[in-house]
């Protein structure tokens, strides 16, 4: 029965290890010409880190305008709403939430590898087999 468990266990935790989107880094250039808007993150100079939902924000000319959410580098527990306009060139690690291959083909290929060993357990603990 252990064996069963550990083969359901594992596939869900690569599920939680590996997620289909990250942040990744991104130039102020790539954030114009994106086809689909994407969730983005920023940090500026003072210290303040931006988040902005995808249907949130737009970008009109060199700045960004829309609602996010802002919080200190160093404490992000503490939110706050941020409604109003960023320019673009004063934005520093500039991150958008797009998909990961590498964590796709990891996903797929752990759950097909789990689905391989539970078969292999299934077929040496069957007793109309042996």
């Amino acid at each position: 029965m252990k064996k069963y468990v550990s083969a359901i266990l594992i596939p869900c935790l690569l599920l939680q290890l590996c997620g289909c989107y990250s942040f990744q880094n991104i130039s102020a250039d790539e954030l114009y010409s994106q086809k689909e808007r994407d969730d983005i993150s920023f940090v500026d100079s003072n210290g303040y880190k931006y988040l902005f939902r995808a249907q949130d924000y737009a970008i009109s000319n060199d700045s960004l305008e829309g609602k996010g959410l802002k919080s200190k580098i160093d404490n992000d527990f503490e939110k706050e709403l941020f409604k109003g306009k960023y320019a673009i060139s004063d934005m520093k690690l500039l991150k958008a939430d797009r998909e990961d291959v590498t964590a796709i083909l990891l996903l797929v290929g752990g759950i097909i590898g789990a689905l391989i060993l539970l078969g292999k357990l299934a077929w040496e603990s069957s007793p109309i087999l042996n």
